[in-house]
């Protein structure tokens, strides 16, 4: 049997190394494919010998989520999370950079009003 599952919690090629090898080491799997990039996995499996809950919890003992895949209904959920990810996302780098710019700015006053003081040689110190 061939099925599909979105996996959450990878942010990295070596968490998807890690999904890969804990499901494919289970008795009775043919083959597994793990994309970082989607977020998926395609596992072809024998129903004789495995269970799709023992494929979840593989997934759950190596540290990640997943949930099978049924039909259209849940691409269109999955790709919503995505996008409100995306939001998400956007709205803190907005914020992060109007920070920096508020933070640049009261050290610039800090400064006198010049962000790049000049030093010529009559003044040195030092």
């Amino acid at each position: 049997m061939k099925q599909k599952f979105t996996v959450s919690g990878m942010t990295c090629s070596a968490c998807q190394a890690h999904v890969q090898k804990s499901v494919a080491a289970l008795p009775g799997i043919q083959s597994v494919q793990v994309n970082l990039l989607t977020h998926s996995m395609v596992v072809e499996y024998r129903e004789s010998l495995l269970s799709e809950k023992q494929i979840l919890q593989a997934v759950s003992h190596a540290g990640y989520s997943a949930e099978p895949v049924s039909g259209d209904a849940d691409l269109s959920a999955f790709t919503e999370k995505e996008t409100a990810q995306m939001v998400r996302m956007k709205r803190n780098l907005i914020s992060s950079v109007i920070f920096l710019i508020l933070l640049m700015l009261g050290a610039w006053h800090l400064m006198g009003q010049n962000p790049f003081p000049t030093l010529h040689a009559s003044e040195r110190t030092w």
